[in-house]
């Protein structure tokens, strides 16, 4: 099919929402460096009368004196007040998860994913005047802002559901999941620039107005199923017909057997591994660019481009663990949960010895970086293990399950910030740090002991009763005259 046919296009444009979603946080924890009066807080800070505490690390040689202007913000936020800035959007993120995936396949996710990303750019362009009215509006701002953008994961789902043959799934939902990673990748040297150039409020206009323009187009050209788009050909929309994964849309509004979700072991297991590997992940989102900061001393602008830097890795990793899983699934060379647990094992336990590791290397941030890079590299095997479990266990109602799953796992990027605001408040030295990274290396070994244990891929009886998911099961006869049976 030519690279221009309607589906590729609609994932194109799921592949954009999702980069804006990671661009409006990577934004922040880039700006907020800039928003905040750095020598003000050390004044006040109680390590006034411990000058070592500054000058644990070597500044690093390009810092200049526009560095000092820079440090120099409107703002005299703590570290505990910044962790709750940087968490603010979570607590509204969390809220609408659920509500999200369940929206989306019964009315649609066309409106569902398209008004809630509008409203997050219109209160993204708003940020600068919140903050300058107080650190409450601007918390409120960025609530706001996370209900908006908390429906589009689980909508995706619902909407690729209805738009991608079975056997183009994997990588079209790999596709559009990279623009989380490209989202980082771009953000983050780009809003240093902004910040060091233009101000730091320019960062929110762009963004916010890049979200407006998406909005538009996304209005425009996405329909909810390829039946109603108005540019699709009768060549494609007869394929996607025939080998989508459900013939029939009405089949994703049946009932949805809500006590069997709630007291699923598979979803809960899925659900807690998940969260701890999130919480790795957000401190890396959102606390990393502050301890190159406060810690390393790293210039503003190479602080973005060392940041981003981190999250290539990541999409390198998590593409190519991708294919290799698939490529042993359809070799049988494992069970597909002995798949999951082998990748998700690589990706926790790697990433926990690295956070164990820079909590030793001390002031040396070369050896900082590169453990960085190696820890973002382990994570994203998980694009082998948990990423694609919730299709694999629950494949009638990945839309809600992820929405479920969410509402919980994101509570992470809450605690995250809070925990490391909590832990460096009026003293951001080497030694609280070091005490950030022995903390998320344990939860990430939690994660991967409590995965090893207890977790399955195998579907929940419950969630492929359909007849139309009946018929697209795949009965292969071993010589020893066994059945398996795979789930597409």
């Amino acid at each position: 099919m030519a690279i221009c046919a309607a589906r590729y296009a609609v994932a194109f444009f799921v592949f954009w929402a999702i980069f804006i979603m990671y661009s409006f946080r990577a934004s922040m924890s880039i700006a907020i460096i800039a928003m905040v009066n750095h020598t003000a807080l050390r004044t006040l800070s109680v390590y006034q009368e411990n000058q070592s505490v500054f000058s644990e690390c070597p500044l690093v040689r390009d810092m200049n004196l526009e560095e000092e202007k820079i440090e120099s913000g409107s703002f005299l936020w703590d570290e505990k007040e910044q962790g709750i800035i940087l968490g603010a959007e979570y607590y509204g993120f969390i809220t609408t998860q659920l509500l999200g995936g369940r929206l989306a396949e019964i009315i649609g996710a066309k409106w569902v994913i398209g008004m809630g990303m509008f409203g997050a750019s219109l209160l993204t362009l708003l940020e600068p005047y919140a903050a300058q009215l107080g650190i409450g509006p601007l918390v409120a701002a960025r609530v706001a802002e996370g209900i908006g953008k908390g429906v589009l994961v689980p909508a995706k789902f619902a909407l690729l559901a209805s738009w991608v043959p079975v056997h183009e799934r994997s990588v079209l939902v790999a596709i559009t999941g990279q623009g989380a990673m490209f989202g980082l990748l771009v953000a983050m040297p780009l809003t240093g620039i902004i910040c060091k150039n233009l101000g730091w409020e320019y960062a929110f206009y762009f963004y916010g107005s890049f979200g407006c323009i998406w909005f538009v187009c996304w209005i425009w050209y996405v329909h909810n199923s390829p039946e109603k788009h108005s540019y699709i050909s009768q060549k494609e929309l007869n394929y996607i017909l025939e080998h989508r994964l459900s013939g029939k849309r009405e089949s994703q509004k049946r009932y949805l057997p809500w006590n069997k979700l709630i007291t699923s072991r598979a979803v809960w297991v899925l659900t807690l591994t998940k969260f701890f590997s999130a919480f790795g992940f957000y401190t890396l989102l959102t606390e990393i660019p502050s301890y190159f900061k406060t810690v390393l001393h790293f210039e503003i602008q190479n602080n973005g481009l060392w940041t981003a830097t981190l999250y290539v890795a990541q999409s390198i990793t998590m593409i190519t663990s991708a294919i290799l899983a698939d490529y042993m699934r359809s070799r049988d060379y494992l069970s597909i949960t002995n798949i999951r647990k082998l990748f998700q094992s690589i990706a926790l336990i790697g990433s926990a010895m690295c956070f164990i590791a820079i909590a030793h290397v001390g002031c040396n941030y070369y050896s900082a970086i590169i453990l960085l890079i190696i820890e973002t590299s382990f994570y994203g095997f998980t694009s082998g293990g948990d990423g694609p479990m919730a299709a694999d266990i629950t494949p009638d109602f990945a839309g809600t399950v992820v929405g479920f799953m969410h509402t919980i796992i994101d509570i992470a990027g809450i605690l995250a910030p809070l925990a490391v605001g909590l832990l460096t408040q009026h003293n951001a030295s080497m030694q609280q740090w070091k005490k950030v990274f022995y903390i998320v290396g344990g939860i990430n070994i939690a994660g991967a002991l409590l995965f090893v244990l207890f977790s399955t891929a195998e579907p929940e009886p419950w969630a492929v009763e359909y007849k139309e998911y009946q018929e697209l099961k795949i009965v292969h006869i071993k010589e020893d005259d066994n059945i398996e049976e795979d789930y597409i």
